[in-house]
Protein backbone atom coordinates (compact mmCIF):
# COMPACT_ATOMS: atom_id res chain seq x y z
CA UNK A 1 0.00 0.00 0.00
CA UNK A 2 2.56 2.41 0.60
CA UNK A 3 4.70 1.34 -2.34
CA UNK A 4 1.88 2.11 -4.43
CA UNK A 5 0.97 5.65 -2.30
CA UNK A 6 4.63 6.39 -2.88
CA UNK A 7 3.95 5.97 -7.26
CA UNK A 8 1.18 7.73 -7.37
CA UNK A 9 2.57 10.72 -5.35
CA UNK A 10 5.40 10.82 -8.07
CA UNK A 11 3.10 10.49 -11.19
CA UNK A 12 1.21 13.11 -9.65
CA UNK A 13 4.32 15.47 -8.86
CA UNK A 14 5.72 15.15 -12.52
CA UNK A 15 2.37 15.58 -14.07
CA UNK A 16 2.39 18.94 -12.15
CA UNK A 17 6.36 19.78 -13.31
CA UNK A 18 4.67 18.61 -16.98
CA UNK A 19 1.91 21.21 -16.70
CA UNK A 20 4.18 23.78 -15.00
CA UNK A 21 6.91 23.27 -18.14
CA UNK A 22 4.51 23.31 -20.76
CA UNK A 23 2.91 26.87 -19.26
CA UNK A 24 6.83 27.83 -19.25
CA UNK A 25 7.45 26.86 -22.69
CA UNK A 26 4.17 28.05 -24.30
CA UNK A 27 5.05 31.82 -22.76
CA UNK A 28 8.06 32.22 -24.28
CA UNK A 29 6.98 30.36 -27.59
CA UNK A 30 3.82 32.97 -28.10
CA UNK A 31 4.91 35.98 -25.61
CA UNK A 32 2.26 38.72 -25.18
CA UNK A 33 4.21 41.69 -26.26
CA UNK A 34 4.85 39.61 -29.93
CA UNK A 35 0.84 40.10 -29.68
CA UNK A 36 0.58 43.84 -30.33
CA UNK A 37 4.17 43.71 -31.95
CA UNK A 38 2.44 42.11 -35.05
CA UNK A 39 -0.31 43.89 -34.80
CA UNK A 40 1.67 47.29 -35.10
CA UNK A 41 3.11 45.30 -38.46
CA UNK A 42 -0.19 44.87 -39.41
CA UNK A 43 -1.15 48.53 -38.81
CA UNK A 44 1.70 49.65 -40.87
CA UNK A 45 0.93 47.36 -43.62
CA UNK A 46 -2.66 48.75 -43.61
CA UNK A 47 -1.33 52.34 -43.47
CA UNK A 48 0.82 51.68 -46.56
CA UNK A 49 -1.96 51.02 -48.80
CA UNK A 50 -3.41 54.42 -48.37
CA UNK A 51 -0.12 56.45 -48.26
CA UNK A 52 1.77 54.53 -50.44
CA UNK A 53 4.45 54.79 -48.45
CA UNK A 54 6.17 51.85 -47.37
CA UNK A 55 5.73 50.25 -43.75
CA UNK A 56 8.78 51.01 -41.54
CA UNK A 57 11.93 48.58 -41.52
CA UNK A 58 10.95 46.42 -38.03
CA UNK A 59 11.83 43.52 -36.39
CA UNK A 60 9.49 41.47 -33.62
CA UNK A 61 11.53 40.83 -30.57
CA UNK A 62 12.28 42.33 -27.28
CA UNK A 63 12.54 45.94 -26.93
CA UNK A 64 14.34 48.24 -24.23
CA UNK A 65 15.83 51.56 -22.62
CA UNK A 66 18.96 51.01 -20.27
CA UNK A 67 19.42 54.23 -18.64
CA UNK A 68 22.83 53.78 -16.89
CA UNK A 69 23.42 55.28 -13.34
CA UNK A 70 25.71 58.00 -12.61
CA UNK A 71 26.88 56.06 -9.22
CA UNK A 72 27.53 53.27 -11.10
CA UNK A 73 25.05 51.64 -9.72
CA UNK A 74 22.89 48.74 -11.61
CA UNK A 75 21.39 49.97 -14.79
CA UNK A 76 17.46 50.71 -15.17
CA UNK A 77 16.06 48.80 -17.76
CA UNK A 78 12.78 49.67 -19.36
CA UNK A 79 10.97 46.91 -21.50
CA UNK A 80 7.61 49.01 -21.63
CA UNK A 81 8.43 49.43 -24.92
CA UNK A 82 7.98 46.13 -26.14
CA UNK A 83 4.64 46.68 -25.98
CA UNK A 84 4.10 49.99 -27.10
CA UNK A 85 6.17 50.08 -30.06
CA UNK A 86 4.07 53.17 -31.42
CA UNK A 87 4.84 56.29 -28.78
CA UNK A 88 6.67 58.00 -31.04
CA UNK A 89 4.54 57.83 -34.36
CA UNK A 90 2.03 60.78 -35.25
CA UNK A 91 -0.49 58.67 -37.19
CA UNK A 92 -1.06 56.90 -34.16
CA UNK A 93 -2.56 59.53 -32.46
CA UNK A 94 -5.81 61.35 -33.07
CA UNK A 95 -4.83 64.62 -32.93
CA UNK A 96 -2.02 66.85 -34.48
CA UNK A 97 -0.52 69.60 -34.41
CA UNK A 98 -2.26 72.79 -35.47
CA UNK A 99 -0.41 74.57 -38.47
CA UNK A 100 -1.37 77.74 -41.03
CA UNK A 101 -0.74 78.01 -44.51
CA UNK A 102 2.93 78.40 -44.06
CA UNK A 103 3.90 75.47 -42.19
CA UNK A 104 3.79 77.70 -38.74
CA UNK A 105 2.78 76.34 -35.46
CA UNK A 106 -0.44 77.52 -34.40
CA UNK A 107 -0.70 78.69 -30.58
CA UNK A 108 -3.55 79.05 -27.83
CA UNK A 109 -3.28 82.01 -25.59
CA UNK A 110 -1.42 80.28 -23.02
CA UNK A 111 1.68 79.68 -25.70
CA UNK A 112 0.37 75.82 -25.89
CA UNK A 113 0.31 74.51 -29.58
CA UNK A 114 -3.32 73.96 -30.99
CA UNK A 115 -4.23 70.24 -31.78
CA UNK A 116 -7.26 69.51 -34.39
CA UNK A 117 -8.21 65.83 -36.00
CA UNK A 118 -5.68 64.45 -37.09
CA UNK A 119 -6.77 62.87 -40.81
CA UNK A 120 -3.95 60.98 -40.57
CA UNK A 121 -4.57 58.66 -37.30
CA UNK A 122 -4.56 54.98 -38.66
CA UNK A 123 -7.07 53.89 -36.23
CA UNK A 124 -9.62 55.89 -37.72
CA UNK A 125 -8.60 54.99 -40.82
CA UNK A 126 -8.73 51.35 -39.90
CA UNK A 127 -12.33 52.19 -38.71
CA UNK A 128 -13.75 53.99 -41.79
CA UNK A 129 -12.16 50.75 -44.12
CA UNK A 130 -13.80 48.09 -41.72
CA UNK A 131 -17.27 50.23 -42.73
CA UNK A 132 -16.36 50.59 -46.08
CA UNK A 133 -15.46 46.92 -46.75
CA UNK A 134 -19.33 45.62 -44.96
CA UNK A 135 -21.13 48.13 -46.68
CA UNK A 136 -19.93 46.06 -49.81
CA UNK A 137 -20.18 42.68 -48.02
CA UNK A 138 -16.68 41.80 -47.89
CA UNK A 139 -17.33 41.02 -44.02
CA UNK A 140 -13.95 38.07 -43.56
CA UNK A 141 -12.04 41.03 -44.53
CA UNK A 142 -13.72 43.26 -42.34
CA UNK A 143 -13.41 41.36 -39.59
CA UNK A 144 -9.49 40.75 -40.32
CA UNK A 145 -9.24 43.95 -40.15
CA UNK A 146 -11.40 44.36 -36.66
CA UNK A 147 -9.50 42.19 -34.75
CA UNK A 148 -6.10 43.92 -34.80
CA UNK A 149 -8.29 46.08 -32.45
CA UNK A 150 -7.93 43.79 -29.80
CA UNK A 151 -5.42 41.64 -28.66
CA UNK A 152 -6.86 38.08 -26.32
CA UNK A 153 -4.62 37.21 -23.41
CA UNK A 154 -5.16 34.68 -20.88
CA UNK A 155 -8.75 34.62 -21.49
CA UNK A 156 -9.06 38.38 -20.82
CA UNK A 157 -9.65 41.07 -24.18
CA UNK A 158 -7.33 44.60 -24.59
CA UNK A 159 -7.79 47.28 -26.36
CA UNK A 160 -4.66 47.23 -28.25
CA UNK A 161 -5.68 51.06 -29.61
CA UNK A 162 -4.53 52.23 -25.83
CA UNK A 163 -1.25 49.92 -26.68
CA UNK A 164 -0.17 51.34 -30.00
CA UNK A 165 -1.07 54.93 -29.37
CA UNK A 166 1.42 57.63 -29.74
CA UNK A 167 2.40 59.41 -26.32
CA UNK A 168 0.70 62.52 -25.67
CA UNK A 169 2.65 65.95 -25.99
CA UNK A 170 3.08 67.37 -22.85
CA UNK A 171 2.99 71.28 -22.26
CA UNK A 172 4.65 73.15 -25.18
CA UNK A 173 5.84 69.68 -26.68
CA UNK A 174 5.37 69.97 -30.81
CA UNK A 175 6.90 66.18 -30.71
CA UNK A 176 6.54 63.55 -28.23
CA UNK A 177 9.65 63.31 -25.70
CA UNK A 178 10.82 66.47 -26.94
CA UNK A 179 11.16 67.67 -23.57
CA UNK A 180 11.55 64.25 -21.96
CA UNK A 181 13.62 62.13 -24.01
CA UNK A 182 12.72 58.35 -23.70
CA UNK A 183 15.92 57.28 -23.63
CA UNK A 184 17.05 59.68 -20.92
CA UNK A 185 13.83 59.36 -18.62
CA UNK A 186 12.48 55.27 -19.97
CA UNK A 187 8.84 54.93 -18.55
CA UNK A 188 9.09 53.79 -15.37
CA UNK A 189 10.31 56.79 -13.57
CA UNK A 190 6.64 58.36 -14.69
CA UNK A 191 4.55 55.95 -14.60
CA UNK A 192 5.92 53.08 -12.09
CA UNK A 193 5.29 49.39 -13.07
CA UNK A 194 7.96 46.57 -12.80
CA UNK A 195 10.26 48.13 -16.20
CA UNK A 196 11.20 44.88 -16.88
CA UNK A 197 8.14 42.95 -16.96
CA UNK A 198 6.67 41.56 -20.54
CA UNK A 199 2.92 41.04 -19.37
CA UNK A 200 -0.07 43.38 -18.74
CA UNK A 201 -0.07 44.35 -14.87
CA UNK A 202 -3.38 44.61 -13.79
CA UNK A 203 -4.15 48.07 -12.79
CA UNK A 204 -5.73 49.31 -8.93
CA UNK A 205 -9.47 49.13 -8.57
CA UNK A 206 -8.91 52.82 -7.55
CA UNK A 207 -7.85 54.17 -10.63
CA UNK A 208 -10.68 52.52 -12.92
CA UNK A 209 -13.45 54.75 -10.43
CA UNK A 210 -14.98 57.26 -12.65
CA UNK A 211 -14.49 60.05 -10.19
CA UNK A 212 -11.35 59.16 -9.63
CA UNK A 213 -10.93 60.09 -13.45
CA UNK A 214 -12.24 63.28 -13.31
CA UNK A 215 -10.66 64.55 -10.07
CA UNK A 216 -7.32 63.29 -11.74
CA UNK A 217 -8.31 65.15 -15.02
CA UNK A 218 -9.31 68.40 -13.38
CA UNK A 219 -6.45 68.62 -11.01
CA UNK A 220 -3.85 68.08 -14.31
CA UNK A 221 -5.60 70.52 -16.28
CA UNK A 222 -4.80 73.12 -13.70
CA UNK A 223 -1.74 72.19 -13.06
CA UNK A 224 -1.12 72.72 -16.99
CA UNK A 225 -2.35 76.13 -16.56
CA UNK A 226 0.48 77.43 -14.99
CA UNK A 227 3.06 75.38 -16.48
CA UNK A 228 1.43 76.77 -19.99
CA UNK A 229 4.77 79.12 -20.28
CA UNK A 230 7.09 76.11 -19.91
CA UNK A 231 10.21 76.11 -21.73
CA UNK A 232 12.71 73.37 -22.45
CA UNK A 233 15.25 74.57 -19.69
CA UNK A 234 12.56 75.30 -17.61
CA UNK A 235 11.34 71.83 -17.95
CA UNK A 236 13.94 69.76 -17.26
CA UNK A 237 15.64 71.83 -14.23
CA UNK A 238 12.59 72.49 -12.33
CA UNK A 239 11.85 70.24 -9.53
CA UNK A 240 8.15 71.41 -9.22
CA UNK A 241 7.52 71.54 -12.87
CA UNK A 242 8.64 67.95 -13.57
CA UNK A 243 6.52 66.14 -10.80
CA UNK A 244 3.68 68.23 -11.84
CA UNK A 245 3.95 67.13 -15.48
CA UNK A 246 5.67 63.82 -14.99
CA UNK A 247 3.15 62.49 -11.95
CA UNK A 248 -0.03 63.22 -13.13
CA UNK A 249 -0.40 63.81 -17.23
CA UNK A 250 0.99 59.48 -17.22
CA UNK A 251 -1.99 58.13 -15.00
CA UNK A 252 -4.12 60.08 -17.40
CA UNK A 253 -2.38 58.74 -19.98
CA UNK A 254 -2.80 54.67 -19.13
CA UNK A 255 -6.51 55.53 -18.20
CA UNK A 256 -6.94 56.25 -21.79
CA UNK A 257 -8.23 59.93 -21.16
Amino acid sequence: MGRDYFQITLIVLGFIATSLFAVFVWREAFPEYKIYQKNYVALEKFRSTYTGEAPPDFSIGIKQIVILKEDKGPAKIDRCISCHVALEYSHFSATKIARDLNGNIIYNEDGIPKQITNEDDVWARLDLEILKLEKSNQNSEAEKLRSLKTAHVNGNIFDVKKVLKMHPLMGAETRPFEFHPIEEYGCTSCHNGNGLGLTTIKRMDLFLMGSMKLNLRGLYLNLMKRMSSMTRNSLKITTENRVMMYYFKPHLFLLGL
